[in-house]
């Protein structure tokens, strides 16, 4: 039994032996990996807010007299153009004040033209003719009132748009200022969004930010920084809207979640950033990369390097506060299968610039 364990740890001892006769003269094996160049150091940093789209036109339209609603015009979805009517009040007691109006308007000029005539004729006194003038001039404004006060008894849309909802209903009795259509221009779309205060100084209006859109997967949009709030919002940011641009093809409405990227003075001064896969380790006192040195265009070898973290960026790049220089190669695929000293292989066609 002896005999026949030797023999198999014999055949197994020559066929290794065996094997390793044949490894001389094969290449060690290069593993590939891809690296990113480390960029310059950044002056800026990009940060985004979230906020919410709206109508750059936009509006709920009130009466601006109160009375009953005998018409409704509008009709939600539908789309109106500037001046169309809308809705409509009972006006019947306004057009009553309107023939007082202008009777008294009548009755005020031709008193006024009498006097006048006397006045010249040194028949009036100054007194009587200011007086018939100040008489003239009420019954006038008063006129001018009540003519007002009919014609605010049609509401009419104040711009090219659409009906988005009808707030009141035929029948009602609405007071005056009391919204009764809620209308959407076709002027554009807008985001306002939500700026810390530490960083609103550094928001311009004028500034151009990148906005995406939630609903709209993939799709970015060029943004302008139109108004910047100097009051604070309930959440203690500074509001800023942004006015987008148009796209053909692209439909954004009103009420949809959005965040805006602005490129910003970076707060710390110009730094290093690299993509954050770059970093392996856990607690900031052990974090390294991985450092490629160049042994030609295909090949080079790894260096174990530990750096100095800082914030994670929203663009996915995490900052660098020591242990990296421009221009170095860092490692961003395959960290986790590599040794100190191992030599790598650089595929060219692989290789990304920071």
């Amino acid at each position: 039994m002896n005999g026949i364990r030797i023999t198999a740890v014999g055949v197994l001892v020559t066929f290794a032996v065996g094997c390793s006769s044949e490894a001389p003269g094969v290449p060690p094996r290069v593993r590939p990996v891809v690296v990113h160049a480390v960029a310059a150091p950044e002056t800026t940093v990009v940060r985004s807010f979230s906020g919410t789209t709206a109508a750059t036109d936009a509006a709920d339209l009130p009466f601006e007299v109160s009375g009953r609603i005998v018409r409704v015009f509008a009709v939600a979805g539908e789309r109106k153009s500037e001046g169309s009517a809308l809705a409509q009040i009972d006006v019947s007691a306004y057009e009553a004040d309107l023939r007082r109006a202008e009777a008294e308007s009548v009755r005020a000029n031709d008193e006024l033209r009498r006097v006048q005539q006397l006045f010249e004729t040194d028949n009036a006194s100054r007194a009587q003719f200011d007086a018939a003038m100040a008489a003239q001039r009420s019954a006038d404004a008063t006129l001018t009132t009540a003519e007002k006060r009919v014609r605010d008894g049609t509401m009419k849309m104040p711009y090219d748009g659409v009906i988005v909802e009808v707030l009141k209903e035929e029948q009602e009795f609405v007071s005056a200022g009391t919204p009764v259509v809620r209308v959407q221009g076709e002027g554009g779309m807008e985001l306002t969004v939500g700026v810390p205060a530490d960083l609103i100084a550094s928001v311009r209006a004028g500034d151009s930010a990148k906005v995406k859109i939630g609903s709209l997967p993939g799709v970015e949009i060029a943004a302008t920084v139109a108004e910047i709030s100097r009051q604070v919002s309930r959440n203690t940011t500074y509001p800023v809207t942004l006015k987008l641009a148009s796209m053909p093809g692209v439909d954004i409405r009103a009420g949809l979640d959005g965040e805006a990227s602005f490129e910003l003075p970076n707060p710390g001064g110009p730094s290093l950033s690299i993509p954050a896969e770059c970093v392996v380790g856990g607690p900031p006192a052990r974090t390294f990369v991985w450092v490629v040195r160049p042994v030609d265009t295909q090949t080079g070898v790894v260096e174990r390097r530990p750096v100095e973290v800082g914030g994670l960026r929203p663009n996915g790049r995490i900052e660098i506060g020591g242990g990296l220089a421009a221009g170095e190669l860092v490692v961003t695929r395959g960290v986790h299968h590599l040794v100190a000293g191992m030599t790598v292989g650089l595929e060219p066609e692989r290789q990304e610039a920071l």
